[in-house]
C-alpha cells in the first residue's frame, strides 16, 4: 500500500492508523503542495524541507518501507531523502 499524492497533513494523519491496522509493507509519496492545486494542476507554494523531512522521519518510525515524494517535489527532495537516510 502506498499513500500517494496526499498533502503532508493528510499523510501524517494516516500514519498511526496504517501502522496499527496494516501488517504488510507500505509507504508514502506525499504531495508537497500547500493547499489545493490550481485548476491547471500547478502548485505555487510547497512545504518547507523541514516539514517534509519531519514527515519522512515519522513515516519511517511508523514502519514505512517505501519513501518518495509526489506533486510539488523536485530532484532536490529526492536528494534530501537520500542524504538524511543513506546508510
Amino acid at each position: 500500500m502506498i499513500i500517494n499524492c496526499s498533502p503532508l497533513y493528510t499523510t501524517n494523519n494516516c500514519l498511526d492508523i496504517i501502522s496499527k491496522e496494516w501488517d504488510k509493507k507500505w509507504g508514502i509519496y506525499p504531495n508537497l503542495g500547500v493547499g489545493e492545486p490550481s485548476p491547471t494542476g500547478d502548485i505555487k507554494i510547497i512545504h518547507s524541507d523541514d516539514n517534509f523531512i519531519k514527515l519522512i522521519y515519522k513515516a519511517i518510525e511508523c514502519g514505512a518501507t517505501v519513501i518518495g515524494s509526489c506533486c510539488g517535489s523536485t530532484p532536490h527532495h529526492t536528494r534530501l531523502i537520500k542524504n538524511k537516510f543513506n546508510g
